[in-house]
């Protein structure tokens, strides 16, 4: 594994079209997780090379559009108000509105009912964790115990 930080060694990197994004079959069969979630993982636009890359980039290029993503404020605007409102005295707002939020966001664009919305946020919620899913933790999103 290697570990590259320098902002212009990033760069360079994620330029070289010698350099994959899509993770090796060992890294999900180590992960422990469902073959439903590295399933999830192999179909999403981060972690495949062109083609197939290219294809779904294009696809999703005019829903994040600045001008798109503008349009969301007000909605975002509302969502978060919400989510505070639901929120009760000391509440977690890694919990109660971090986590939600984009979830929430994501599921509008993508028009996923708000009934099947929990269907979705664990599958979420992995692929946000860091390095997943080599990270080793559940679709739960409860992380692995410490070493």
């Amino acid at each position: 594994m290697w570990a590259v930080t320098g902002h212009a060694d990033v760069t360079a990197l994620l330029a070289d079209p010698r350099v994959g994004h899509e993770f090796p079959d060992v890294v999900y069969q180590a992960s422990g997780e469902p073959d439903a979630v590295t399933g999830f993982f192999r179909a999403t636009v981060l972690n495949r090379d062109a083609p197939v890359h290219t294809v779904l980039r294009r696809a999703m290029s005019r829903l994040l559009a600045p001008r798109a993503v503008a349009g969301l404020r007000g909605r975002v605007d509302e969502l978060v108000g919400e989510l505070f409102t639901a929120m009760d005295g000391d509440a977690d707002l890694v919990t109660g509105l971090a986590a939600p939020l984009p979830v929430t966001v994501a599921a509008e664009l993508l028009g996923i009912p708000a009934a099947d919305r929990d269907l979705v946020r664990p599958y979420a919620m992995t692929l946000a964790r860091p390095s997943a899913p080599a990270s080793g933790w559940r679709a739960t999103g409860t992380p692995p115990p410490p070493r």
